[in-house]
């Protein structure tokens, strides 16, 4: 049986909290060993960085962790809908506008 343990993996960001998980026999949580396996390949190093800066920066500290990026399978037509229905919401909301001719 797999046992693992979830872990904070940082909690600096003004919107979120990031968390990880660390197999119980493992020195290393998957998120390190994940960014540390492709930070090993030269020709990739300078896009990991980018993209760990990017994922740290736009989600922990400007948006937070929304539900469309960061949802399960099953969750994703629920969201969607929800989505949809704030959109025609919103158009409804403006309503429409007529000509002067009208």
């Amino acid at each position: 049986m797999n046992s693992f343990a979830l872990e904070i993996r940082d909690d600096k960001g003004a919107k979120c909290t990031f968390y990880t998980v660390r197999r119980d026999e493992a020195n290393s949580n998957e998120t390190d060993k994940f960014f540390a396996k492709y930070n090993a390949v030269p020709e990739l190093k300078s896009e990991v960085q980018k993209l760990l800066s990017f994922v740290l920066d736009s989600t922990g500290d400007d948006h937070g962790a929304i539900d469309i990026l960061l949802n399960r399978f099953e969750q994703e037509k629920e969201i969607y809908e929800k989505q949809s229905c704030k959109k025609n919401t919103k158009r409804n909301a403006r309503g429409s506008r007529k000509s002067k001719n009208e």
